[in-house]
């Protein structure tokens, strides 16, 4: 097992065994998401697909990754660009919601 990532492990996540940490590597990569540093990523990336970020990201558990770290880690790790995306192309009627005195 690699001792960078190990370390890194051990930073992240001092309540589980490293080694068995990064052999799930969706849980390793949300808390490495939240508690990373950003000498971090470049040995990380080594180890891990932009695929296996993203899917850790979009299946991360309810209190592991914070608001501000998940806005930073979307932008970070897009989704497909090849992704179909519909717009309303029609007209919108909005409601006059000034009233005049």
């Amino acid at each position: 097992m690699n001792l960078e990532l190990i370390s890194i492990a051990k930073r992240i996540n001092w309540f589980d065994n490293p080694e068995t940490l990064i052999k799930n590597p969706n849980r390793f990569l949300c808390y490495f998401m939240q508690y990373c540093q950003a000498k971090d990523y470049a040995i990380v990336k080594k180890h891990f697909t932009q695929q296996q970020f993203r899917k850790a990201l979009d299946t991360a558990p309810p209190g592991i990754i914070d608001a501000r770290s998940r806005a930073y880690w979307e932008i970070v790790t897009p989704k497909s660009l090849s992704v179909n995306r519909h717009f309303f192309s029609g007209q919108v009627d909005l409601p006059n919601t000034h009233k005049k005195r």
